[in-house]
């Protein structure tokens, strides 16, 4: 029997899960299914709730315009403060991430006469449809794909000039993520998102941020973004922590934004419930400022616990997104982490990410430390045996 489950209930609770041998884990990026945790009952209602009434017909769009989820937009806004960063007129509920970063392309190509272009960043990572494989700054996504969609371009992140040089009359947005989960969860420099803001505004640019991979209200501001920089943005796309683990993803866009342009969209009303639930527990437990003293407890302990390593070099926390780098192969890592019943990611080729959610109680935050100071001690055991064998 499993230490992670002493009873019989094989249900997921907190950061627990059961992983592919059928044995209880601690999943360090629960956060991306939900940002209350998993197990929370609120949720298992919202779906139940949902499931008794129609769920819509994913084939029938709403040429009508956007669906309206005053409930959704309304609990959103309360619980993150929304209009202190972004001064909503239109919420778009989504059937996935991706669809949501396409309706934020899709309304930034349509809302100043002769303006298309998108410009990303390099190395950024935006999705799997065409669109957000286009607007995507890795080679790896263009790779085999054929020609790329037209209307992109892509900048070195934090490269202000760069930017500067870019930026047209054909420009339509900027678009940007505030966190790179491909490169130690490291996050932008706040003068240069200061200074990103600067051009938008000098160019009638839209600034558009993608949190869709972000778990929502982690880092303890009501976005990642405004953990860094006190910005004011024209869009923004959310996903991760929202839906308990279904696909979905909402775009948030401003007024001047949405004014020229109605997307086709469907009703998703188990998303809807399943957000709305979510959102209600964040608000009922005082998410997301209540996340920033544990947050900064677990990057203490983390700290603590890997500090004797040789081949780590730093850590990189904003909130609960946390990422470490490390002189050896993060693949390596990520195996011996498997072994202690641990799941992390790779965030680029020696470096290692950890997404968690709001709730994490002290028995699973402690658990993951220990498991993942194992998992090293195991890294470097066979590191010093591969060493010394003749």
């Amino acid at each position: 029997m499993s230490e992670l489950n002493p009873g019989s209930d094989r249900r997921p609770s907190g950061l627990r899960r059961l992983g592919h041998e059928d044995e209880f884990m601690i999943d360090a990026l629960a956060g991306r299914a939900s940002a209350i945790g998993f197990g929370n009952s609120a949720i298992a209602e919202a779906i139940l709730s949902a499931s008794e009434d129609y769920l819509g017909d994913a084939n029938q769009f709403d040429l009508k315009g956007v669906t309206e989820y005053s409930e959704l937009t309304d609990k959103l806004s309360t619980a993150l403060q929304v209009e202190k960063h972004l001064a909503v007129e239109t919420l778009v509920l989504c059937d996935s991430a991706d669809a949501a970063t396409e309706t934020a392309i899709a309304y930034a190509r349509t809302w100043k006469p002769d303006s298309f272009r998108t410009v990303a960043l390099i190395g950024s990572d935006h999705g799997r449809t065409a669109a957000c494989r286009t607007a995507s700054g890795r080679p790896e996504l263009h790779e085999d794909f054929g020609p790329m969609m037209a209307g992109f371009a892509h900048v070195p992140t934090g490269d202000i000039d760069a930017l500067r040089a870019t930026v047209d009359d054909q420009t339509a947005c900027v678009l940007i993520s505030p966190i790179d989960l491909h490169d130690a969860a490291r996050q932008l420099d706040v003068g240069y998102l200061n200074a990103v803001r600067e051009v938008c505004d000098q160019h009638q640019v839209a600034l558009i941020i993608d949190e869709s991979k972000l778990c929502v209200g982690s880092s303890g501001a009501a976005f990642h973004f405004a953990a860094i920089a006190d910005i004011q943005v024209d869009g923004l796309i959310l996903s991760a922590g929202l839906f308990g683990g279904l696909p979905g993803g909402i775009f948030l866009g401003s007024k001047q934004l949405v004014a020229h342009h109605e997307p086709a969209a469907i009703q998703l009303p188990l998303q809807n419930a399943v957000a709305t639930a979510i959102v209600s527990e964040m608000n009922e437990l005082n998410f997301p400022s209540a996340v920033v003293e544990p947050a900064q407890q677990l990057a203490v302990m983390l700290a603590e616990r890997v500090g004797g390593f040789e081949f780590i070099r730093d850590l990189h926390a904003t909130g609960m997104t946390i990422g470490i780098e490390t002189d050896i192969s993060a693949d390596e890592i990520v195996a011996a982490a498997v072994k202690e019943g641990l799941r992390i990611e790779t965030s680029g080729e020696t470096a290692i990410r950890m997404q968690l959610p709001l709730v994490c109680s002290d028995e699973d935050r402690d658990s993951l430390v220990e498991r993942f100071g194992l998992a090293l001690e195991h890294v470097e055991h066979e590191s010093v045996d591969t060493a010394v064998t003749p």
